[in-house]
């Protein structure tokens, strides 16, 4: 199991029942640089559940997600923090990976079999 640390923009929250043994779990949608949503849960039991509070959060916020994928194809959240936790701007540093991604999608030619047929 391999865990990715990206950074993304948080697009919904929301707290779910607490787990068997009394933890907080959250569910999250949250969009990558290039424009993908993905929706996430907490794994099972996790410490970063009690450390950030995903409901203080507004939509829009850039947070640096820990996760890995299951082999039903889950996300499952490890770890998440926003800027304010330790006093860095992520928002920054996700907008100059949005630019990135539109100067690369704009440096690519368009080819003639990538358009819809229309008949």
């Amino acid at each position: 199991m391999k865990s990715i640390t990206e950074l993304m923009r948080l697009v919904r929250a929301e707290r779910l029942n607490a787990s068997y043994y009394g933890n907080p779990r959250w569910r999250f949608a949250a969009k990558t640089a290039s424009g993908r949503v993905m929706e996430f849960r907490t794994a099972s039991d996790v410490q970063a559940a009690y450390g950030c509070d995903l409901s203080r959060l507004k939509p829009s916020t850039v947070i640096k997600v820990r996760y890995h994928w299951t082999r039903a194809d889950n996300l499952i959240a490890e770890d998440w923090e926003d800027s304010r936790e330790k006093g860095i701007d992520f928002s920054a540093e996700f907008e100059a990976l949005e630019e990135g991604v539109r100067l690369d999608r704009a440096a690519m030619p368009t080819q003639a079999h990538s358009q819809p047929r229309t008949i």
